[in-house]
């Protein structure tokens, strides 16, 4: 059976103790990591194919939509993900499922905001965060 996410939260820490729950976050993609691969074939390759070793691991970036708070304590410039972002700060996340496991825990980069403000209607917005180094996961 597929699982469901009504009840994922992605939470942020503060750099010194404390993590809290990103404010309206309404979908999380990117999610994932890649391989890097190097070439092995030499001239005593036989089959007429390239080989290939697995080399680094790589996080992808996560893209997190939100409903955007301008004056939300997680999305601000004084202490939320556009702080961050300003300040080239590295910080901790995790997404959590709903049982309240937590799924991924990393440090990441903010490296992409988006704000659309639309003239009529909710102010949305997107922020890219970029992984570095290894996360801690849990099945």
């Amino acid at each position: 059976m597929a699982d469901t996410n009504v009840g994922l939260t992605v939470q942020l820490h503060d750099g010194t103790s404390t993590y809290t729950d990103i404010a309206e976050v309404t979908d999380v993609s990117g999610l994932g990591l890649t391989v890097d691969v190097t070439e092995t074939t030499h001239y005593s390759s036989t089959s007429g194919y390239k080989t290939r070793l697995p080399t680094l691991l790589d996080l992808k970036p996560i893209t997190l939509q939100v409903n955007f708070l301008r004056t939300g304590a997680t999305h601000d410039g004084t202490t939320g993900l556009l702080y961050v972002a300003k300040g080239k700060l590295a910080r901790q996340f995790k997404i959590r499922t709903p049982a309240a496991a937590t799924l991924w825990e990393m440090t990441c980069y903010v490296t992409d905001v988006t704000i659309n403000p639309p003239i009529g209607g909710q102010v949305t917005g997107s922020f890219t965060l970029t992984p570095t180094g290894a996360p801690i996961t849990t099945p």
